[in-house]
């Protein structure tokens, strides 16, 4: 088996609901890293899992140019009216760093499925929200 990662980096603040502390109920940012980790049984015709660049365009689409230099919320917070501010993105879920990288590995897996196929299988999202704490979610072994 073969494995490729690439790293990503962007600045993201956000809300957590019903947080065990209250300075995460506050908006509060943090310097994102991202690990995306790539596999396959079997390189392509030029001897890789996937082009370096092809998996940046990727994940820059999907994540990246989305979420970089934003405000996450939940729906839950926007629609009990608890948001007073005019730039923000909403998402379904509480905006936890383990909640964005399943979200994450969804979208960057769907897209490669999209683009590529079969042949490579999207293996794991990390999401580093400070220098020593990160969330990783993995594909689900059956």
């Amino acid at each position: 088996m073969f494995t490729i990662t690439k790293v990503f980096k962007f600045e993201m603040a956000h809300v957590l609901d019903g947080s065990y502390t209250e300075a995460c109920q506050l908006i509060h940012g943090h310097s994102y890293k991202m690990e995306v980790e790539v596999m396959c049984k079997n390189l392509n015709e030029d001897g890789m899992v996937i082009d370096f660049k092809l998996l940046k365009e990727i994940v820059k689409e999907e994540v990246i140019d989305v979420y970089d230099h934003q405000f996450v919320i939940s729906n839950k917070r926007k629609e009990s009216g608890g948001i007073p501010y005019p730039n923000y993105i909403t998402v379904d879920y509480n905006p936890t760093a383990e909640n964005m990288c399943k979200d994450f590995f969804e979208k960057i897996d769907s897209k490669l499925i999209k683009g590529i196929g079969n042949r490579i299988k999207l293996e794991s999202v990390s999401l580093w929200e400070t220098e020593t704490g990160k969330a990783k979610y993995n594909r689900s072994v059956s």
